[in-house]
């Protein structure tokens, strides 16, 4: 039997592809959602906005030297603790981090959460991670995201539900990524709008950063859908800040796709794409096509214009992006 690949198994689960066409909020989606398989699968009703609970942590601290320094790789069989409520999931390693006086934290927009937790577990990620789902357009992540202090409530419910798995965790959030497939990148660009960058390490797109148009004729992206990204992007490439982006050749009819997104993205970064052909880490049929590389900014442009393809990303996110951001927490420290 020949190798079943990824994006074959997500779209037999989506049984075909469709789009809605209404601007930017629009995204790559089943034509019918499909059966919820556990607590944060995508496509179910929106989650409700994250709300502050009695135990609390502090908000983001920076860690100090000491703390900074690379962790010994998980063993990626290594049990895990999971705390599941509708559309967010927590997991952390059995050993509950001990000795620990903070935990590097990912917190993964969009995507059935035993997917992304295969992806982090295979990455060798340390620390917790975070799924978040709130609906199946980049609309239903802006509607829970936009709302002020969204970034300190998603923190507070994270610690809320990793008490329940261990009540002795480490005191406090250290390092933060927010990563986002598909739709998901409406609630990242909303938590930078909101907190702005110095709280956030790294952000990682997974096919997902869209923009609306400007009217008119032609295919101009709307700057302020993207300037978010464009300031980021600008800390990461002088190596402040870990941006990484992945995105097919996906086409879309009323709004900017991924390639004419992070093409503005590249010209307001002053940055060239560079032509690149290669196999993808995993041997699916999807191909690199173009690559940019400067200092903490790397984007990879792929092969691909149909549902599998995009759903190629998620999967393959234990060798690209989860892989360039435990490359980045790995890194000396100066």
């Amino acid at each position: 039997m020949g190798r079943v690949t990824p994006s074959a198994l997500l779209f037999a689960a989506l049984v075909g592809v469709g789009c809605e066409e209404k601007g930017e909020e629009t995204t790559i989606r089943p034509a019918a959602p499909p059966p919820a398989q556990d607590a944060a699968a995508p496509g179910g009703p929106a989650a409700e906005a994250p709300q502050p609970t009695a135990e609390a942590r502090p908000a983001t601290e920076p860690l100090e030297p000491a703390e900074r320094r690379p962790a010994p790789l998980p063993d990626p069989a290594a049990a895990r603790l999971r705390s599941a409520e509708k559309g967010f999931i927590v997991v952390t390693r059995e050993d509950c981090l001990r000795g620990r006086r903070s935990y590097d934290l990912v917190v993964h927009f969009h995507g059935v959460a035993d997917a992304v937790e295969r992806q982090w577990n295979a990455a060798r990620l340390d620390g917790v991670l975070a799924v978040a789902n709130a609906g199946t357009w980049g609309r239903d992540y802006k509607a829970v995201y936009e709302q002020r202090g969204a970034y300190q409530r998603l923190l507070d419910r994270v610690d809320a539900q990793l008490a329940e798995l261990c009540p002795e965790r480490p005191a406090r959030v250290g390092r933060v990524a927010l990563s986002g497939w598909s739709a998901g990148y409406a609630a990242i660009r909303a938590m930078l709008r909101d907190v702005g960058n110095e709280p956030v390490d790294a952000v990682l797109l997974s096919d997902g950063i869209h923009a609306s148009l400007v009217g008119g004729a032609g295919r101009a992206v709307l700057p302020a859908d993207v300037e978010p990204f464009v300031a980021f992007g600008q800390l990461a490439r002088r190596g402040e800040k870990l941006l990484s982006i992945t995105h097919s050749a996906i086409r879309t009819p009323d709004y900017a796709s991924t390639t004419e997104t992070t093409d503005y993205l590249l010209e307001r970064l002053g940055l060239p794409r560079n032509p690149a052909r290669g196999a993808t880490p995993t041997g699916d049929r999807v191909e690199l096509r173009s690559e940019v590389t400067e200092q903490g900014f790397r984007l990879r442009g792929y092969s691909g214009e149909s549902g599998p393809e995009h759903g190629w990303h998620l999967h393959a996110l234990d060798e690209t992006l989860f892989a360039d951001l435990r490359a980045w927490w790995s890194r000396p420290i100066p």
